[in-house]
């Protein structure tokens, strides 16, 4: 299963949501969405994504099972289709873009990547855990300067979360101090 909450900014050619060289993507292409295992088959979705608009989609992936690809869109089982072989490899996997150099184009939140199939009522509740809604961009802050330490507003303060129970958790993954 990958699931992931995209905001299109781009719907124009394909973008990469998440993948593993190789062994399969995860990408919007046009308004489809994608599942490829390379060399063997693309399994499209007409999911209809138009721009500028938050989507959670997951895909659950069964190598060979009928009807073993499904597609998901905002916690619902929109579509299936008979799944292919799948190549096994243990090769980097990839986030916002694949191994063709096929970029994300806009926004990725909560990209979720698991080794089984989850069920219809798993993705629904990772549905029902809304994502965060940015007030701006968070990554272009006022002040902002590469090389120097920011001493703005921070990421907590520029994001609403329509779950009252949640807690908002911001962490540098990677990058220089400025950042």
């Amino acid at each position: 299963t990958v699931a992931a909450w995209i905001c299109s900014s781009n719907l124009v050619g394909e973008h990469a949501i998440a993948g593993e060289t190789s062994g399969y993507t995860l990408k919007t292409s046009g308004t489809v969405l994608r599942f490829t295992t390379p060399g063997i088959k693309d399994h499209p979705f007409a999911a209809g994504f138009v721009t500028g608009q938050w989507y959670h989609v997951a895909v659950t992936f069964q190598a060979g099972v009928s009807n073993g690809c499904k597609f998901y869109i905002n916690g619902e089982l929109r579509g299936s289709t008979n799944a292919s072989a799948k190549n096994l490899t243990v090769n980097p996997t990839w986030i916002g873009r694949n191994q063709w150099g096929q970029y994300f184009s806009g926004l990725l939140d909560d990209i979720r990547i698991y080794r089984v199939a989850l069920s219809a009522s798993d993705i629904a509740s990772l549905y029902a855990n809304h994502a965060p809604v940015f007030v701006a961009n968070p990554m272009v802050l006022p002040g902002a300067a590469a090389e120097t330490n920011y001493e703005g507003e921070t990421l907590a303060e520029r994001a609403t979360d329509s779950d009252s129970s949640d807690v908002l958790h911001f962490r540098k993954i990677a990058g220089p101090d400025w950042l």
